[in-house]
């Protein structure tokens, strides 16, 4: 990116623009959170809907969504250098959405399935897609606070998914209606696309001069005083060859430490939610205990 525009970003104070941006991190990535949860909560009710399923078909079926979410992180991360960050997150949130509400509506244990792996690729396109856009445009002071907020909503979906689930399950006595609350973005999309700004790189990439003077107009009013967006489009050029880095750098001889441990960091934290929180619930009700706290062991 042009460096003028560069330290115009870093260099500003926290404003009403990162605070939108941040928070509408924050809601997206709740969803993300919401699937995993949601699904080990009705577990037990799935058994009494299709008779015929084992643990095993369970596992496969939960596993469809981080596969999903292994593909989407990939395609998207690549197809949004082409087709810009804003179109590419717009996608896949409707992506999960649309799978994540459809469960609701599977008539066929294979069916499902097959939505969860949908709901899972849009999934996985959101998180980083997110991150990118938040370390692009937070202030330099702020890009780690951003970006560790709004990876807050992991956490948030999860609790409540376990909400919802123990409401849905034992009041209405079905598991059905715990994927409806997968439609709220589309509900929202006008604000999601009002709010959100497409990446300024990209923008300059393709010297779309209107484009950018919007998302530099919504950061400060006065951006024009500090910065030439005409001569900052004319001057910019991409980065040489030389000074770019590669997948294959990551398990170089300079990252390939901090690389590992990073993978490990994740492996466990998924482990600990697809091996804890996701089966927790099904592991509960077999041994004798009701999903609902308000009652005792079977």
């Amino acid at each position: 990116m042009n460096n003028n525009i560069v330290k115009f970003i870093d260099s500003r104070k926290f404003s009403r623009f990162d605070t939108n941006l941040m928070l509408l991190g924050v809601f997206l990535i709740t969803f993300t959170g919401y699937a995993a949860p949601a699904y080990g909560s009705i577990i037990p009710m799935l058994f009494k809907e299709w008779a015929d399923l084992s643990w095993d078909q369970l596992g496969y079926v939960g596993s469809l969504s981080e596969f999903g979410s292994l593909f989407g992180a990939f395609v998207c991360s690549v197809i949004s250098r082409k087709f810009g960050i804003k179109r590419v997150l717009i996608t896949t949130v409707m992506l999960f959405c649309a799978g994540t509400f459809s469960q609701a509506f599977a008539p066929t244990i294979e069916i499902f399935a097959m939505l969860r792996f949908i709901a899972g690729f849009g999934f996985g396109g959101v998180i980083p897609l997110v991150i990118s856009l938040l370390s692009e445009y937070a202030p330099k002071t702020s890009k780690s606070k951003s970006v560790a907020t709004a990876l807050c909503g992991n956490q948030f979906g999860a609790i409540i998914a376990s909400f919802v689930a123990i409401y849905v399950t034992t009041e209405l006595g079905q598991w059905r209606p715990v994927f409806w609350l997968g439609f709220i973005p589309v509900l929202l999309l006008p604000y999601i696309i009002k709010t959100m700004p497409e990446s300024a790189h990209f923008l300059l990439k393709n010297k779309d001069v209107e484009g950018l003077k919007k998302v530099l107009y919504k950061i400060d009013k006065d951006y024009s005083s500090s910065i030439n967006i005409e001569a900052a489009v004319d001057n910019f050029t991409l980065e040489k060859e030389s000074n770019k880095i590669y997948y294959r750098d990551l398990f170089g001889k300079k990252y390939a430490l901090i690389s590992f441990l990073s993978c490990v960091i994740a492996i466990m934290g998924l482990l600990f939610i697809n091996g804890v929180i996701v089966w927790l619930p099904g592991v509960m009700t077999n041994a004798g205990y009701a999903l609902s706290s308000r009652e005792g062991a079977i």
